[in-house]
C-alpha cells in the first residue's frame, strides 16, 4: 500500500526498479489515478483521480497495517496490541475504524499467516505463549498446566472439558507427532465417544515419551476429575500404559486391536523373505495373521491357542523362515516358555491385547475414531509440524 496526498494506492505489477501504483479506488468509482515510483521515489503521476482524497480512509488505512505490524512485533495479547494502537484516537477516524471483533481477527489471522517467520524459540523454556491462546475464544481458560520447565508439559483443556472427562466412562488416548511442533516431541490427546462421534477433551504437548513425562501428565488428570474411567483405550506403547495402570489402577486398560496388526506388519518388514512371501502369496499371508486372530479368543484359552497353532501344518513346514516372527509374538503378547513349563509375563499382557469380551459386548475394539481425528486435524491445518503459534491459533479453533 502507498499513500500520497491524501490518496491510497495498491501495487499494480513492478518492473524493475520501477512499481506502478493504481487507486484503491479502481475498481468502486472507476478511477484512473495512477503512480510510478523508482527506487522508492515518486517517478510520475500517469494519470488524476476523479475523486476527492479521503483522509479518514487513509488514516484508517495505516492504522490498522500498524496494528497488523505491531501484532507481528510482539507476543502482547490482541485486545492489547489494538488497544495501545488506537488510544487517543480523534473521534472522527474512531467512528470509522472496523469493528473490535474485525480487528481482533485481523491481527489473529496475522500471526497465523505469518507465524512461520516468526524466529522459533530455540526450546521449549523460551517460548513465550501469547495470552491470547492461554483462554478459549469465549474467554475461558484453556491452558490449564504449564511446568515451564526443560522438560516443559503444556495441557490444553477445559473446565467443562474435565467434566465431560469425568462422565463418560470410556476414553481413547493416543499421541502423534505429525502435527506436533517441532519442539515438542507429540501431541498427545484424550478422547471419549458423545453421540457416536470421538470427541478430543484434553490436548498435551509433550517433551518425551517416557514414563516421567506421562506421570505427569496422568497426575494432573487424576487431580482434576471426580471419577475414573471404567475403560481406557491405548495404543501399544509401555511407557503410557505403566503411567495410566499407575494413576488409574481401577480402570481397564485395552490396547488398540487396530495398533497389534501394525506392530506385527511392523516386524514382518523387518525379515525380507516373511514380508516377500506374506505380499505375494495370499495363502501364506492368510494363515500368517492366524496369529493375530488369538486376540478373539476367550482370555483362558489363548496360550493353548497358540500352541495349538503352531502345530498346524503350515507353521511346521515354515519354522525356518518363521521363527524369527514367532519368537517376536511369543517374547511380546504370550510369554516365553521357561523352567518348570512356566512362562514368563511377556510386554503386553494377554488381558491388554485380547478383544473376546470386547467383541461380544459391542464395545470398541479399536482407537480408530482417535486415529481418525488426528489425520482430519493434520488435514485442517494443511501440514505437519506447523509453528507453535500456528499450532495454538488452530488448536483454540477446534
Amino acid at each position: 500500500m502507498l499513500c500520497y496526498e491524501g490518496y491510497i494506492y495498491h501495487k499494480n505489477r513492478s518492473k524493475g526498479q520501477k512499481i506502478y501504483w493504481k487507486c484503491t479506488k479502481y475498481r468502486s468509482e472507476k478511477c484512473s489515478g495512477r503512480l510510478i515510483t523508482h527506487n522508492g521515489m515518486l517517478l510520475s503521476r500517469e494519470a488524476k483521480h476523479d475523486h476527492a482524497p479521503d483522509i479518514i480512509e487513509r488514516n484508517i488505512r495505516l492504522l490498522v497495517n500498524s496494528i497488523k505490524e505491531n501484532a507481528l512485533q510482539t507476543m502482547l495479547p490482541t485486545q492489547n496490541v489494538i488497544s495501545d494502537s488506537v488510544q487517543g484516537l480523534e473521534s472522527a477516524i474512531s467512528a470509522s475504524m472496523p469493528s473490535l471483533p474485525a480487528l481482533k481477527k485481523r491481527v489473529q489471522r496475522v500471526r497465523n499467516e505469518l507465524g512461520s517467520s516468526i524466529p522459533l524459540p530455540s526450546s521449549t523454556l523460551d517460548l513465550m505463549i501469547p495470552e491470547d491462546y492461554k483462554i478459549t475464544l469465549t474467554g475461558n481458560r484453556f491452558l490449564l498446566y504449564d511446568n515451564n520447565s526443560v522438560e516443559r508439559i503444556l495441557i490444553f483443556s477445559t473446565e467443562e472439558n474435565l467434566r465431560l472427562l469425568s462422565n463418560h466412562r470410556t476414553w481413547f488416548c493416543d499421541g502423534t507427532f505429525k502435527t506436533c511442533p517441532s519442539l515438542f516431541q507429540q501431541l498427545y490427546s484424550i478422547h471419549v465417544k458423545i453421540y457416536e462421534s470421538t470427541v478430543p477433551l484434553v490436548y498435551a504437548l509433550l517433551p518425551r515419551k517416557n514414563e516421567a513425562t506421562y506421570n505427569e501428565l496422568f497426575h494432573f488428570i487424576s487431580r482434576h476429575i471426580t471419577s475414573q474411567p471404567i475403560s481406557i483405550s491405548v495404543d501399544f506403547e509401555k511407557s503410557s500404559i505403566n503411567s495410566l495402570s499407575n494413576y488409574f489402577p481401577d480402570s481397564n486398560i485395552k490396547a488398540c486391536y487396530f495398533h497389534l496388526g501394525q506392530s506385527f506388519w511392523r516386524k514382518i518388514q523387518e525379515h525380507a523373505q516373511i514380508r516377500n512371501l506374506y505380499v505375494t502369496n495370499p495363502s501364506f499371508c492368510h494363515k500368517i495373521k492366524m496369529l493375530l486372530s488369538l486376540a478373539f479368543l476367550p482370555i483362558s484359552d489363548v496360550i493353548r491357542g497358540f500352541e495349538l497353532m503352531l502345530e498346524h501344518e503350515f507353521f511346521v513346514s515354515n519354522e525356518n523362515i518363521l521363527q524369527p516372527l514367532i519368537e517376536y509374538f511369543e517374547d511380546t503378547y504370550i510369554g516365553r516358555v521357561i523352567v518348570g513349563n512356566r512362562r514368563r509375563t511377556p510386554i503386553f499382557p494377554i488381558s491388554l491385547w485380547n478383544v473376546h469380551d470386547a467383541t461380544f459386548s459391542g464395545c470398541d475394539r479399536t482407537t480408530n475414531g482417535v486415529e481418525g481425528w488426528h489425520h482430519s486435524f493434520s488435514r485442517f491445518v494443511s501440514g505437519n509440524h506447523m509453528p507453535i503459534l500456528k499450532f495454538f491459533y488452530e488448536i483454540e479453533r477446534i
